[in-house]
């Protein structure tokens, strides 16, 4: 069974020699040694278990140290702050091994936040900067240049934290979102988490959430893969400074500092508060490092502006069990599929079930529609997928496992099977795609749903604009089914559907019918990269003109609008430059 100790940290000692505000602090895996930087230009190596002073590293900067982020091997770190390049150190020497950065091609203004991307055995350092950009250095042997050998330019703001798991890079933004790179793939995901600027995120250990420090007195734990808020975490104060906060290794626990000096902790599931170290600083508490030993004793150090560093030992004063997170899902899983109907439902939003292919369709060259039933077809279970909603696929392709999302084109409360439609990719791209395709009659795979944000409502809006590129068009087809066919929805579509040529178009007779057949509530355009010559509606990519005169500028709708875009990560970008353009804002968007 599943154990953890509930937290009370009692202080054990505190590590004195900055002069000026602690920003930063990392562990070490053993727990036993710290690094430490800040306003005072220097880093500085200490003995945790005997809380002496080992090692100043000092020269590399001229201004304050923002953040830090030590190898895996624990023989070099990265240091990053008020100047445009990064510092790497050699632990052991004090050596500045390389500057990365500095040049016409490197950061414009100063370095919020710097991580080693771990799974490229800390060849590769990713730097975060006010100037809205995120830079991959590569420090491999033979490549002494100072170049960034990648720049991510999605951020509309400030970029301020970034972290890496496995192949996963986060990163955090003034803008409010949350983005995740996937460097294999090249995959772009972005979580809209509101106004509030966010601070600092990391990732849960297991890998499955996000944690979110934003600067509206608010902790976001967000699911990574539906993007679905969790929980959030509340008490502490928050309004002005980017603080880093923690989960403890087993995941149970969450704790972050306040502007006020105090350290909060919150039960991971229920988001209550079980211990508040209250004015534990004399100021803000910037950053917070946790560590636990074989025999389960927590170790916290605290950061903070009055220049100290705090050390904290737990005491184990309640055991808990897994049931608690257990009970905690059940409870979830019956508000989200409403009471007893649950039993009857054949996906789970939180666990994988076997579904088994029964049919393959080819809808053009390259698009094929599976069709799964549910694990017992004789009792015709519920596949309820609300609109707009996707599910994730399973299964163990070359000895590994693959998740990848997908949007159903079932109408809601679909009985006894589930319809995937997937755009298959050559070799070497679209492994789950591929993996799909080879499927025979009779195979199975899991899936595990339904998941995501958008929330229809019939007749909220007057008009619905939708901006779809190639299979983009699967969480709009069943939308625009549903309501067309709705005698009590009012709601008009706009849509503007763009592909590469003629025969990339999915479902195109249908949605010339629906055109045919509610001429006065329904708006189809298509526009193509390659058109044929007989060619007469949009040629090229979706332009301002095409928006504005298929679905109007945002004064036209006087806000009875929603524009929803779904598509390709650079489509996606440009909708939302033409979009802001013509006046649409935030509020007025939904991007699947």
């Amino acid at each position: 069974m599943e154990k953890s100790a509930a937290l009370s940290f009692q202080r054990c000692g505190i590590l004195r020699d900055h002069q000026g505000a602690v920003h930063v602090l990392r562990l070490s895996s053993s727990g036993k040694y710290c690094l430490s930087a800040g306003a005072d230009k220097n880093v500085r190596l200490w003995n945790v278990e005997k809380q002496t002073l080992i090692k100043t590293y000092a020269g590399g900067h001229g201004y304050p140290i923002f953040d830090l982020d030590v190898s895996s091997s624990n023989s070099q770190f990265v240091s990053v702050g008020e100047e445009k390049f990064a510092v790497v150190w050699d632990v052991q020497s004090g050596r500045i091994i390389r500057k990365l950065g500095g040049t016409s091609s490197g950061h414009t203004h100063r370095i919020n936040a710097v991580c080693y991307a771990h799974m490229t055995e800390d060849s590769i350092i990713c730097t975060a900067s006010y100037d809205r950009t995120v830079r991959f250095f590569d420090l491999r042997a033979g490549n002494r240049s100072s170049d960034p050998i990648q720049v991510l330019d999605q951020s509309a703001d400030s970029v301020t934290d970034v972290c890496s798991f496995q192949y996963e890079i986060l990163t955090a933004s003034v803008d409010g979102y949350l983005r995740l790179y996937d460097i294999r793939t090249g995959y772009i995901l972005m979580d809209y988490l509101g106004p509030p600027p966010i601070g600092k995120c990391c990732f849960s250990h297991d890998g499955n959430c996000i944690l979110a420090s934003c600067l509206d007195s608010c902790l976001r734990l967000i699911d990574k893969s539906s993007g679905d808020c969790l929980a959030h975490y509340k008490g502490h104060c928050n309004e002005e400074f980017a603080l880093h906060c923690q989960l403890t290794p087993d995941d149970a626990f969450v704790v972050c500092g306040s502007e006020d000096g105090s350290i909060y902790s919150w039960e991971l599931t229920e988001s209550i508060i079980v211990q508040r170290l209250d004015r534990a600083h004399k100021n803000t508490v910037s950053c917070v490092a946790l560590h636990s030993n074989a025999d389960d004793l927590s170790l916290l150090l605290s950061a903070s502006h009055d220049s100290t560093i705090q050390l904290w030992k737990s005491i184990v004063i309640l055991v808990v069990t897994s049931c608690v997170r257990i009970l905690w899902r059940r409870g979830r899983r019956k508000t989200l599929l409403r009471g007893n109907q649950a039993n009857n439902l054949a996906l789970d939003p939180f666990e994988f079930r076997p579904f088994k292919l029964i049919e393959k369709t080819e809808v053009t060259y390259n698009v094929r529609l599976f069709r799964f039933a549910t694990s017992d077809p004789q009792q015709q279970s519920l596949v309820h997928v609300e609109l707009g909603k996707h599910v994730y696929a399973k299964a163990w392709i070359n000895g590994k496992e693959v998740r990848r999302p997908y949007n159903p084109i079932n109408k809601p409360n679909q009985k006894g099977y589930l319809d995937i439609l997937v755009k298959v990719y050559p070799s070497p791209y679209g492994l789950f795609s591929r993996y799909l395709d080879s499927l025979k009659i009779g195979d199975c795979i899991e899936f595990r749903g339904p998941k995501g944000k958008f929330q229809y409502e019939r007749n909220k809006k007057k008009r619905l604009g939708m901006l779809a590129g190639g299979t983009g068009i699967t969480p709009l087809y069943p939308l625009i089914d549903t309501i067309l066919n709705d005698p009590l929805d009012r709601t008009q579509i706009s849509l503007i559907y763009a592909n590469h040529s003629e025969r990339d178009i999915i479902f195109r007779n249908r949605l010339e019918s629906f055109a045919t057949q509610f001429p006065n509530r329904f708006k189809l355009y298509f526009v193509l990269n390659e058109p044929p010559d007989s060619w007469s509606q949009g040629v090229g990519f979706i332009n301002e003109k095409h928006i504005q005169q298929h679905i109007g500028h945002a004064s036209s709708t006087s806000n009875s609008a929603l524009i929803l875009v779904c598509g390709p990560p650079a489509m996606t970008k440009a909708m939302m430059i033409l979009l802001n353009k013509l006046g649409y804002k935030g509020e007025d968007i939904f991007k699947f």
